[in-house]
């Protein structure tokens, strides 16, 4: 499809492309899951028009309860691989599994073994702005601290989550808009799963109670998480190991903390980006000069000094 009749979603996620992959992405291998329901339908049919390579991956997770609903969601898949001409990738269980637990590490397995096999991959999923609320309020109640609720990124290498920050009606007025049918998981509504009832019971009064309050606790759980990494930056510099946690926007906002914490003001996006990108690159140490300061880099800290 051409740009030029890309939907606002498409432009979106290119985008996010853009914003949070490393430079030269567009030449790398997308690997996308696909379980057939309608937010991984959604990157489908979107991914498949941008400027990229991709493959499919669906996991069919055996006998159980659901067998029917399996069955029909791998088909599915693998049909609409086969009219895109895209190549389907497909694991099943011999046996029966019972926890989401037993399910994500059945998937993770294949993609571990799919990464050294094919080290310069981006696994893509399709999680979005309720999965990463969901998954810090279910941490948060179970007891976690600001390290905890930083979950899931829109970039962890080699994880990619274009759809982390969209709201999951947006992507079902794009499916409607365009006619395109999912697979519906069954499961999905039982409130018997903690996350389920915390989607179809809590959250819904809790908005219709307080209208809003959803995305307001949204944000203020995004900066609880990220206390963690602006109370290291210690003086002129930032552990290494932090910054490297954080997605490409998040980096560029505590690049901003460590400069203003030396009285530096007088810096350009352009400037924060390129420090960003020679910060990169660097595997080793590093000393550079850029934004009014001199950058010094080494495997612990980021460093930075007043000019």
């Amino acid at each position: 499809m051409s740009s030029q009749k890309w939907s606002s979603l498409h432009h979106q996620v290119w985008r996010t492309c853009n914003q949070n992959l490393p430079s030269g992405f567009a030449q790398k291998k997308f690997l996308l899951c696909v379980s057939g329901g309608a937010d991984s339908l959604a990157l489908f049919q979107v991914m498949k028009d941008l400027p990229i390579k991709i493959q499919v991956f669906h996991a069919h997770h055996g006998p159980g309860e659901n067998f029917h609903f399996r069955n029909q969601a791998c088909q599915f898949v693998q049909e609409i691989c086969r009219k895109e001409k895209i190549t389907f990738h497909s694991i099943r269980s011999s046996v029966e599994m019972k926890s989401e637990n037993e399910f994500r590490n059945f998937r993770r397995n294949f993609l571990k073994e799919w990464m050294i096999k094919n080290p310069d991959s981006v696994i893509v999923m399709a999680h979005h702005f309720q999965d990463l609320l969901e998954t810090r309020l279910m941490r948060l109640i179970r007891g976690t601290g600001p390290a905890g609720l930083q979950s899931m990124k829109i970039w962890n290498a080699p994880v990619f989550r274009p759809f982390l920050e969209t709201d999951s009606s947006i992507l079902k007025i794009f499916l409607n808009e365009n006619k395109m049918k999912w697979c519906e998981d069954p499961s999905n509504k039982n409130t018997k799963y903690f996350r389920n009832w915390i989607r179809h019971r809590w959250l819904p009064l809790l908005e219709k109670a307080r209208p809003g309050s959803l995305h307001r606790m949204a944000e203020s759980l995004d900066q609880i998480s990220t206390l963690k990494t602006k109370n290291s930056i210690i003086q002129n510099s930032i552990k290494r190991s932090d910054y490297t946690t954080l997605n490409q926007k998040d980096q560029l906002q505590h690049l901003a903390l460590l400069l203003k914490s030396q009285g530096l003001s007088q810096f350009t996006s352009g400037q924060l980006k390129e420090v960003q990108k020679r910060l990169d690159n660097v595997q080793g140490r590093l000393t550079f000069k850029l934004a009014g300061a001199t950058w010094s880099v080494n495997a612990q800290r980021i460093l930075v000094k007043p000019l």
